[in-house]
């Protein structure tokens, strides 16, 4: 189990932390209302971490099974379409820290624990977003190029 006050203990933690802080406003922002704040600070860090490893991941996932993809959700590539941009949306309060601030959320976090639960629901949101998007775009892609085979 982790410290409570890691960051003073750990300076590599430390070093980890401050440079996450530069690329991701969002864990300043539940370091400031959580009861752990650095415990808090490097979760969030180390999960933006996992969340860009399961980008990639997905990435390569999608482009090895491009072809079997797009047959698979030919029909229901709106429905996909509609999910990533509602994700985006999800993904972009996540970022910001936004969500958090949400009037819901802060009551929650009097429970110790709570704000992780609510960090690995929202770096999952943003790792299945990142799946998502690529995959709409591609069908989409591939619509419009057979719309426009069909034409000729």
């Amino acid at each position: 189990m982790l410290p409570r006050n890691i960051l003073d203990k750990s300076e590599i933690c430390t070093i980890f932390v401050n440079f996450m802080k530069q690329f991701f406003p969002n864990i300043k922002v539940f370091e400031s209302v959580s009861s752990l704040p650095q415990l808090t600070a490097f979760y969030t860090s180390f999960m933006w971490v996992f969340g860009i490893i399961m980008v990639i991941v997905c990435f390569f996932v999608f482009l090895a099974g491009a072809k079997a993809i797009k047959n698979t959700i030919d029909n229901y590539s709106i429905v996909f379409g509609l999910l990533a941009f509602l994700f985006f949306f999800i993904a972009y309060d996540y970022f910001t820290g936004a969500i958090i601030l949400s009037p819901r959320i802060p009551r929650h976090l009097s429970i110790e624990l709570s704000i992780f639960y609510v960090i690995a629901l929202y770096q999952f949101v943003f790792s299945v977003m990142s799946l998502l998007i690529p995959m709409s775009i591609y069908v989409l892609f591939l619509k419009i190029k057979n719309y426009f085979k069909k034409d000729k």
